[in-house]
């Protein structure tokens, strides 16, 4: 999951498509944290690896989208920053 992440990561920072990233990081770490420690409580330690896995695809599924529509030349509004 990492490495797919860091792949559209470098191509979005390549192109100079840096701020759809800065504010999905900022929600990400928000929401790992908090989910990180929900789930440590209901299920123990795997809960934080369960934790990174959600947010980790969750991350990949938007900056797959985003990687996309830039290919595609169909990248609109906050797609395009």
């Amino acid at each position: 999951m990492y490495c797919w992440l860091m792949l559209n990561s470098s191509f979005l920072n390549g192109v100079g498509k840096i701020k759809l990233q800065f504010y999905l990081y900022i929600i990400s770490m928000v929401l790992n944290i908090s989910l990180s420690v929900f789930l440590t409580k209901k299920i123990g330690i795997a809960g934080v690896t369960i934790s990174n896995l959600v947010i980790f695809i969750y991350m990949n599924i938007v900056l797959y989208i985003q990687s996309e529509k830039i290919i595609n030349r169909t990248a609109t509004g906050i797609w395009f920053k």
